[in-house]
């Protein structure tokens, strides 16, 4: 038997992708999460094989939850439910290992791509499925209020202070502003994490926006 997680604050769509994965097979064990940090306290007691989550959930939110799973499960199938467009990230991911999917969403659709996906004997990947680079994509998406913790082995950790998908500043010891954020968002030897807020402290150092530093220095 295998087993699902949903996450979702959506009580409504939670129990009709729970139903309907129920239906769908008897081998599926359903494992359900009001908000993002249920969704941890389950990936941490359970053998999961498979994440559905949504972004915007109270508490800790999806973007939290998909962050965790880069650093200790990042070979798990993970779908993801958003409201925005996603035709950019979509085209860099892999999709046996990430899906993403538009709300409102057609649930026979969620649950025929879940049951392929388990169906499938998955390679093994040793590479995380959502860089940094990725991650901090989603984020502009999502407009999101926070701190993204960077750290790779032989520097200091790098802090990214965002305020509604926008970076404000860069911080990595005793140096800041966009020279250091262009040393870490396109690095893969790291593991990263995420926080609600920033310090109120925090002043804008850095004058264009993320995506514009993305797209002029993503490698070629």
């Amino acid at each position: 038997m295998k087993s699902v997680l949903i996450a979702d604050d959506d009580r409504v769509l939670r129990k009709l992708i729970s139903v309907a994965l129920e239906k769908a097979s008897d081998e599926l064990r359903i494992f359900e999460a009001e908000d993002g940090q249920v969704a941890i306290d389950i990936l941490e007691a359970e053998k999961i094989q498979l994440v559905i989550t949504d972004i915007n959930m109270p508490r800790l939110n999806g973007l939290m939850v998909i962050a965790y799973l880069n650093v200790f499960f990042p070979t798990l199938p993970t779908f993801v439910m958003t409201a925005y467009g996603t035709s950019r990230l979509k085209s860099k991911l892999p999709e046996d290992l990430v899906k993403f999917y538009h709300k409102p969403l057609t649930v026979p659709d969620l649950v025929n791509d879940v049951l392929a996906v388990l169906a499938s004997e998955m390679p093994h990947k040793e590479k995380a499925p959502i860089s940094l680079v990725n991650f901090l994509e989603m984020v502009i998406l999502e407009g999101q209020n926070c701190t993204v913790t960077v750290e790779a082995e032989g520097v200091a950790p790098c802090h990214l202070f965002i305020s509604r998908g926008v970076l404000l500043d860069a911080v990595m010891g005793d140096r800041r502003g966009e020279e250091v954020a262009l040393e870490t968002i396109f690095r893969t030897d790291v593991h990263f994490s995420m926080e609600k807020g920033y310090p109120e402290t925090i002043q804008k150092t850095i004058n264009r926006p993320l995506e514009e530093i993305i797209d002029a220095s993503a490698p070629t």
